[in-house]
């Protein structure tokens, strides 16, 4: 239960900048890793990653995640956010995506 003093006006993540929103987000969304109170890097929805000898290409192992639905979590629904999320910033439309097998690559 969360008391918040009005609706939130977004819940699309990459829109939300501000505090009810984001403390609604994070009640209701899972990232694949983040920060601890450490400050440490900890997995989330991924259960590990490795990263490319060139740091160009991280690939990330999902755990064994399912939606309220029960449906499983897969890479294809990341995927699909992470190009919303560069459709958004024009800069970011420069970035070519290709997916192989799960794995996210960023190219320049």
């Amino acid at each position: 239960r969360v008391n918040m003093s009005q609706e939130p006006p977004h819940l699309d993540p990459t829109q939300a900048d501000d505090s009810i929103s984001i403390q609604v987000l994070r009640s209701i969304t899972a990232p694949l890793a983040y920060y601890d109170e450490n400050l440490e890097i900890v997995p989330g929805l991924a259960d590990s990653w490795d990263i490319s000898t060139d740091g160009k290409t991280i690939t990330f192992h999902l755990g064994d995640h399912k939606y309220s639905n029960g449906e499983p979590i897969i890479a294809a629904d990341f995927v699909t956010s992470f190009k919303q999320d560069l459709c958004r910033d024009a800069e970011a439309r420069r970035l070519v995506l290709r997916v192989h097998r799960g794995r996210l690559v960023r190219r320049s």
